[in-house]
């Protein structure tokens, strides 16, 4: 089908305070909206983070494994690059 990605996304933790769930069906959703199949999505840790960004000193660690149709990354990292809960990601084809 495609390629095999690690991911890492770092989140704003005032979503993921507010409501997990709607925070994980919101990247979820949009990984699946470009083609993935997500193999595993998990909340891995709250932590300090090294420098501030975008004005927060902690946030919440995203770690999924997905599946993504060859050619349609770049739209991914696009809508991932948009969305202002999203602090930093990064994925490495597995």
């Amino acid at each position: 089908m495609g390629q095999i990605y690690e991911g890492m996304i770092i989140l704003d933790n005032d979503l993921v305070r507010a409501d997990w769930r709607k925070a994980k069906a919101t990247l979820t959703d949009t990984l699946v909206k470009y083609g993935a199949v997500i193999h595993t999505a998990r909340r891995w840790d709250e932590r300090a983070l090294a420098y501030p960004i975008k004005g927060n000193l902690r946030a919440t660690y995203f770690l999924l494994y997905f599946e993504l149709p060859d050619g349609r990354s770049s739209e991914l990292r696009r809508n991932l690059d948009l969305n202002v809960n999203v602090l930093r990601y990064l994925f490495l084809a597995v």
